[in-house]
């Protein structure tokens, strides 16, 4: 999978978690980076805009970005920690580290049809781990990965709990190999 999308280089990535949503643009590989929006918890669009550019993070909110900066005033310190939260999210390195994670997997007899938010449909095999196994401090009693043929992400989906509050993520990924922009905001 890190193959496929270090081959590929950037790509868009939907991602559905809980009650909010995002559309992040990607860059993979030796100079990663990740732009995108994630709508309120209200359903207002675009509540919530992030920049990550290697190690430093920007997240616009109230329409303003702020920078951050773990040693800064407090909505600096803020900014860089839900930054780290947002790349767990959104970042496809963390799905290939979550998957390497569980010693054992399987694959359905069948492919799976995964319609992405571009419009397109993929047929990918469906993987799932065998048993929970415990990732960043959480347990991931389901972790889902579609793939195609070739090893290319579709997508994946993990079903955790941590401290007793369970949640699921949903990530699709599409477009890969067309070409993002991915700045430092002014």
């Amino acid at each position: 999978m890190v193959a496929a999308m270090e081959a590929y280089g950037t790509g868009t990535e939907y991602v559905l978690s809980g009650d909010r949503s995002g559309t992040t643009r990607f860059r993979f590989g030796d100079d990663p980076a990740m732009a995108g929006d994630i709508d309120g918890e209200d359903g207002q669009d675009g509540a919530t805009s992030f920049v990550f550019l290697g190690d430093e993070e920007w997240i616009k909110t109230n329409g303003t970005w702020v920078k951050g900066d773990p040693d800064g005033d407090a909505g600096a310190v803020v900014v860089a920690s839900v930054g780290k939260a947002y790349r767990a999210l959104s970042d496809p390195q963390v799905t290939a580290d979550i998957i390497a994670t569980s010693p054992e997997w399987k694959v359905d007899t069948e492919k799976a049809l995964i319609s992405l938010e571009n419009g397109e449909d993929t047929n990918a095999w469906r993987i799932t781990n065998t048993k929970p196994f415990t990732w960043n401090g959480a347990t991931m009693n389901e972790y889902i990965v579609w793939l195609e043929d070739d090893a290319t992400p579709v997508g994946a989906q993990g079903t955790s709990d941590t401290g007793g509050a369970p949640s699921t993520t949903l990530q699709h990924f599409y477009d890969l190999g067309k070409p993002v922009t991915i700045e430092a905001p002014e």
